[in-house]
């Protein structure tokens, strides 16, 4: 599994951080954002019956992108990630960090007033050792934040345990069992 959610670009830019929140309709992030595009979600086999009925937005707003998740038309789970500064033609363009500052802005705005802890999952720091994860005290929200692809997501608890889930039975499968007749 792929591995994996800068201060300078941000002062630029002149960028502060916006938030859809865990919880929001789709009219909410709509009216907080404008207009949202559809966007397509590839749900790996693990996922498709249980992730029938997502859909998922984007949303662009203040240099971020926002992609979010809604379940029975809520956020489940909020995707943040810079735009890049530019690109040109095919050539592929990279986003630059989120700040710390941002960081910790967009877990604050999604905690409700509950405090982040660091987190450690054994099976995440094998296949994305690039990611830093948090939980909320209640450990009712999650947030992890992928150094590689410069993203940071937030998620409610049950997202968390059926991705998480989904992931560790695919780790633990093992190499011979699951690449069998390949």
């Amino acid at each position: 599994m792929k591995s994996g959610v800068c201060f300078l670009a941000s002062i630029l830019l002149g960028v502060g951080p916006a938030s859809a929140r865990l919880g929001e309709s789709p009219d909410e992030c709509e009216k907080r954002y404008g207009r949202a595009t559809a966007t397509a979600l590839n749900l790996g086999e693990e996922l498709k019956e249980d992730g029938a009925g997502w859909k998922a937005s984007t949303y662009v707003t203040r240099g971020l992108e926002i992609q979010v998740i809604f379940d029975d038309g809520k956020a489940v789970m909020v995707r943040y990630a810079n735009q890049p500064m530019f690109s040109m033609g095919s050539a592929p363009s990279s986003t630059v960090n989120l700040s710390a500052g941002e960081i910790d802005q967009l877990k604050k705005a999604n905690a409700e007033g509950a405090v982040w802890k660091p987190y450690s999952v054994r099976v995440l720091t094998k296949v994305a050792p690039g990611m830093k994860v948090w939980r909320t005290g209640d450990s009712d929200v999650f947030a992890g934040y992928n150094r590689e692809s410069r993203q940071l997501f937030v998620c409610t608890s049950e997202f968390w345990d059926l991705v998480l889930e989904r992931v560790r039975d695919r780790y633990e499968a093992g190499v011979d069992k699951r690449l069998e007749g390949l």
